[in-house]
């Protein structure tokens, strides 16, 4: 629905997926595949909500058009994949800062008009903004490209996908470090993390209004590295909440709420116990 409400809407997307896949997980990789691509291009073409903040209980149209994402992470062997491709084994590697690098130029020319006259438009039919999900095109002059949205989610997903093993093949350092453990902890940032993301932007307003930060800085010659910069800063605010909200004090504080473990305990317990003879 509307409100904050809205940043959980892959969970709602999981629920649906996690239901779907009790039954697609006895038919054969072929059809599984099929089924994924058929509900992407359905999810395309569902009529949009007249109120666009609204996803709906279950985020329909996104866990249609994202299906596809679902089912190659069920059919992809990851431990394998990282095991045939070499990558940094440190934090400190060289590999990890330019993969880092790379990842955010390529943000940073996402955003720029000359990437959408490269592209033209094909990666940006799904955005990264939770409203809206999907930008339809809006060009008078080819009424048709309205048909063929189904090839520019692809695309787009592709390049997604693209990025994400990339940044994890060569981004995410292989060896033990100091944020390891906040990986299997993720469902706690995830649920927790909007009170410290809407005090970051509102942050940023109060500087963009009263102290003159922008985004790509005042020079064009030196908008690229007024960008690097601010989105450095953001990329160490963003680890420092996400390790933080991983910490043993929130998962002792929130766990109980989040994983509720003791349910399935009590329950055991009581399965267990043994029963009275009359």
């Amino acid at each position: 629905g509307c409100g904050p409400g809205w940043y959980i809407w892959f969970l709602r997307c999981l629920i649906l997926w996690r239901v779907v896949s009790m039954f697609t997980c006895q038919l054969s990789k072929s059809i599984q595949i099929s089924l994924a691509v058929t509900s992407a291009c359905v999810g395309i073409y569902l009529p949009a909500p007249r109120n666009p903040h609204d996803l709906g209980i279950f985020a329909i149209q996104r866990a249609l058009c994202l299906f596809p994402i679902f089912v190659m992470g069920q059919h992809v062997d990851l431990g394998r994949f990282l095991q045939a491709i070499p990558g940094a084994s440190k934090a400190s590697s060289p590999c990890v800062l330019v993969t880092w690098t790379l990842i955010l130029s390529l943000i940073y020319m996402e955003n720029r008009p000359e990437w959408r006259m490269v592209t033209f438009g094909a990666f940006d039919v799904m955005a990264t903004k939770p409203i809206p999900f999907l930008r339809y095109p809006s060009v008078p002059s080819c009424p048709e490209d309205y048909y063929f949205m189904w090839a520019r989610l692809f695309a787009c997903l592709g390049y997604r996908v693209l990025c994400m093993f990339l940044f994890l093949l060569f981004g995410v350092p292989r060896e033990k470090t100091w944020f390891t453990q906040s990986g299997s902890r993720t469902i706690y940032a995830y649920l927790l993390h909007y009170p410290f993301v809407l005090l970051i932007n509102k942050a940023l307003c109060w500087c963009a209004n009263y102290h003159g930060l922008e985004l790509f800085g005042p020079s064009k010659s030196m908008e690229y590295f007024h960008f690097m910069r601010l989105a450095f800063f953001l990329t160490c605010c963003f680890v420092l909440v996400v390790y933080g909200l991983t910490s043993q004090p929130v998962v002792v504080l929130f766990g109980p709420l989040i994983e509720p473990t003791w349910i399935q305990r009590i329950f055991r317990q009581d399965s267990q116990s043994p029963k009275e003879v009359g």
